[in-house]
């Protein structure tokens, strides 16, 4: 059975954005879906992110990690400090570098090493708006390519939140089949 984990944005819990949707319509599909509660997820550190993710959820090749905004950070960070290959890995509203805003400081006491993420997973994909107020298009597909990823941009979805008027994004459904 093929499962994803979602990792839901900074500010965000499990039932926020269009989690909860792409959850019914994987499961429709018989995936099973884990979208845990993150601590703290106003003031949001990477250890403690990393094991509210890992909690209650195995990773093995037949994983789907999924991250939105500092999800996605957190799940490069989750790939990159652990020992295990997984399927895919998608990123909505990803980014990889560390001078966006001080509160995520603790996500990047290293750089990402994008070979590392590549050798562990068999496919990457970046999914990016061109609304997006916190990184450009261009900013992402320059994180795609460094992570060797599919690049989809999407028109109008700002950073594919409530606040943005996003309720569902169909790309991921169509990338997951």
């Amino acid at each position: 059975m093929k499962k994803v984990l979602i990792l839901h944005a900074w500010c965000a819990t499990p039932n926020d954005h269009w989690y909860q949707w792409l959850e019914k319509e994987l499961k429709k599909k018989n995936y099973k879906v884990i979208i845990p509660e993150l601590k703290d997820k106003d003031n949001p550190t990477l250890d403690d992110w990393e094991s509210c993710a890992l909690k209650d959820f195995t990773i093995d090749k037949s994983t789907i990690m999924l991250g939105h905004s500092l999800g996605a950070v957190l799940a490069l960070k989750i790939i990159q400090d652990n020992n295990f290959k997984l399927d895919k890995l998608v990123t909505i509203a990803g980014w990889d570098f560390w001078d966006l805003t001080p509160e995520h400081e603790s996500f990047f006491r290293e750089p990402i090493d994008h070979n590392d993420i590549k050798i562990k997973t068999k496919e990457r994909y970046v999914i990016h708006s061109d609304t997006d107020p916190y990184i450009t298009a261009w900013q992402a597909s320059e994180y795609a390519k460094r992570l060797d990823a599919g690049f989809k941009l999407v028109k109008g979805k700002g950073h594919f939140t409530d606040k943005d008027g996003v309720k569902r994004v169909t790309e991921i459904a169509k990338l997951l089949g």
